[in-house]
């Protein structure tokens, strides 16, 4: 039997807009599975970026319960939530969150030394996918963000 790793109970958003209610998720139980490759689809202005935002803790539900593991994460502190979508949870954004000072590799790796202090396995990766991706994108990689395509710039944040 699988094991249920993040369900919500009647999750539901809904936003105020001028004063109009707009009720984006209703009642929404969702079952994901340990292992199982799910697809959030649908049309524009349907909730999928709701729902992902609802379900990393990074907005909260306006009633419902998400859990993940068989803990209740809806009613974690901010700070808590940062811990838990530090160590479970990835995101690959619709508009790029970049640090213009830093390469593109310490945008990667800054985020993996707060999961990941051991700077060891943070030498196997640049030493190992990165450079696979590295080499791909003709050594643009190592580069700042700034005058790069999207395409390059997401290139090292898909490893």
């Amino acid at each position: 039997m699988k094991n249920r790793i993040l369900y919500t109970d009647k999750l539901c958003k809904t936003f105020s807009n001028g004063g109009v209610q707009q009720h984006i998720l209703k009642n929404l139980d969702v079952e994901i599975y340990e292992g199982d490759f799910t697809v959030i689809m649908g049309s524009s202005g349907a909730g999928k970026s709701t729902l992902m935002y609802s379900l990393s803790g990074m907005d909260k539900p306006t009633l419902g319960k998400i859990y993940f593991s068989g803990e209740e994460i809806s009613k974690y502190s901010e700070d808590k939530l940062a811990i838990f979508r530090r160590k479970n949870c990835g995101f690959v954004f619709q508009q790029l969150y970049l640090l213009d000072k830093m390469s593109l590799l310490d945008n990667v790796l800054t985020s993996g030394l707060l999961v990941n202090k051991n700077k060891k396995d943070n030498s196997c990766f640049i030493n190992g996918p990165f450079c696979s991706v590295n080499d791909s994108c003709g050594g643009k990689c190592k580069g700042w963000p700034h005058g790069l395509t999207w395409k390059s710039q997401t290139q090292p944040l898909y490893i």
